[in-house]
């Protein structure tokens, strides 16, 4: 069986494991090279393991709702597998700047065997192109700047307004979630809090995430969800 089809079954399993998918990927060398490496500078786990804390945030709360009709959620499963994949060789180059550069380029040289509908892999591709949602929550870009960022992604992806956003939401929600106490699935040891992050998030009195089922996502802190309401406006409205 190509690898194709064997990656493509581990997607569509009735009980998902990210970690058979991931153990597939890994046979190409590139990809096991950088799974292997460390995630970051700052911490002490692989790109492997966030990787799966990524995958199993999305697993325990989104994959229940996740409903994008031109956007498969075995799609989606495979974007988050890959979404850092050129994230160690931009640290190893000193160019985390462009760490998504990185990842486009080595996504692109493997994309034959990787089980993507055409428009998958262009929604795949403006999805990992850029952060400007993150940037505009961590006050790193103006809403002016963030809008335009996100108006190329959306071009880019030949999505829908809607359809587009609703998988940025997510996609950011489960990136930043990684990197919660909630999502951290390492030795206690390993794990840094990042205060600024944890206050993105509006919380539940177990300390745990709070889902909108209603809104298929987290809800973000008071200031935080203002924000991205706002910008979500903007952009539908044009």
């Amino acid at each position: 069986m190509q690898i194709y089809d064997v990656i493509k079954n581990s997607l569509n399993e009735n009980e998902y494991n990210c970690r058979n998918t991931i153990s597939i990927l890994k046979s190409i060398e590139e990809f096991n090279e950088a799974y292997v490496s460390l995630n970051s500078k700052k911490r002490n786990y692989t790109l492997e393991d966030h990787t799966i804390m990524v995958c199993q945030m999305f697993e325990n709360y989104f994959a229940e709702v996740f409903n994008i009709e031109e956007f498969s959620i075995s799609g989606f499963r495979l974007l988050l597998c890959l979404h850092d994949i050129g994230k160690p060789k931009s640290l190893k180059n000193n160019d985390k700047v462009h760490q998504c550069n990185y990842t486009i380029e080595m996504i692109d040289r493997h994309k034959n065997i990787l089980p993507f509908s055409k428009k998958e892999f262009k929604v795949t591709i403006a999805l990992v192109s850029d952060d400007p949602l993150g940037l505009y929550i961590r006050k790193k870009i103006e809403k002016t700047d963030a809008i335009l960022r996100i108006n190329k992604m959306i071009t880019m992806s030949c999505l829908s307004v809607k359809d587009f956003m609703n998988l940025l939401l997510i996609y950011y929600q489960v990136d930043a979630g990684a990197y919660t106490a909630e999502g951290y699935i390492g030795e206690a040891g390993g794990f840094f809090e990042k205060p600024k992050l944890e206050a993105i998030f509006q919380k539940r009195k177990d300390g745990k995430l709070c889902f909108s089922k209603e809104k298929g996502r987290f809800v973000f802190s008071e200031e935080i969800e203002k924000k991205v309401l706002e910008i979500y406006g903007d952009i539908e409205n044009g």
